[in-house]
């Protein structure tokens, strides 16, 4: 069963350029979502810390970000 989470503010907790993927932590949902450079726009860089506001799914494995802007 999965679950749609929109809106929510993060901060990028860790990004891996060259491996494409990371973690973001969500304060409202207290747990790291899967960041995959598929959500990503084109050439974005993202350092530990940058405030992002995101939109989540959740699945049996946990949650994944599915839309990211830099706030």
């Amino acid at each position: 069963m999965s679950s749609n989470l929109e809106d929510l503010d993060g901060i990028v907790k860790f990004y891996n350029q060259m491996k494409g993927f990371g973690f973001v932590f969500v304060s409202s949902q207290k747990e790291d979502a899967f960041l995959h450079r598929s959500v990503l726009p084109e050439q974005i860089f993202l350092p530990e810390g940058t405030p992002v506001k995101v939109s989540l799914s959740r699945s049996d494995k946990g949650l994944q970000v599915t839309k990211l802007e830099v706030v």
